[in-house]
């Protein structure tokens, strides 16, 4: 087996232009605002790093139904190189989780929260949850050592649910090994 190194670049911004066309038409005030945020991520365990990333796009929900997404080890998900595996084909099992990111293309309302059993908690806590609509997406990052904690069989599960309508959705995972 070879040797799998990660590096990512984590983004995320925001910018408007307001504009202020005066009745009297002699002036036309105008401010920028936002913010762009960018850290990169070296391969490694420590604050700062990561060696495992992960990605599953346009998994499709119907409306009242869920799923459980086991962020540990990935249970027995499978997007095309085994069941747990990730792209390449190397075992996932995560001790942290660096970097969420979750997009819903619709056109229903998904919900992201811990599961009933094995709740993964340390994101948005015991009884969280996020509703992302259609269109919409959330991030999560946390650089910090030790970033976002999973446990196996204690707190791993991430549920999403549909309501609405169907939703498709991506998540994508920047994690630390165990």
């Amino acid at each position: 087996m070879g040797t799998r190194s990660v590096s990512s670049t984590v983004k995320a911004s925001s910018s408007s232009t307001v504009n202020n066309v005066l009745s009297d038409g002699t002036k036309t005030p105008t401010v920028t605002l936002g913010t762009s945020l960018s850290a990169t991520v070296t391969d490694g365990t420590a604050q700062g790093q990561a060696d495992r990333a992960w990605s599953r796009y346009s998994t499709a929900i119907l409306s009242g139904a869920n799923e459980d997404v086991d962020v540990y080890d990935l249970g027995t998900l499978d997007i095309g190189a085994g069941a747990g595996k990730d792209a390449l084909g190397q075992d996932w099992a995560v001790a942290e989780i660096v970097h969420v990111l979750v997009y819903n293309a619709g056109p229903g309302l998904l919900t992201m929260s811990p599961s009933s059993s094995g709740g993964w908690t340390a994101l948005i806590g015991a009884s969280g949850s996020v509703g992302i609509k259609a269109g919409g997406f959330a991030q999560f990052y946390a650089p910090s050592d030790p970033a976002f904690a999973v446990t196996d069989t204690s707190s791993h599960q991430l549920n999403f649910a549909a309501s609405g309508d169907t939703c498709t959705y991506d998540l994508h995972l920047l994690g630390r090994s165990t």
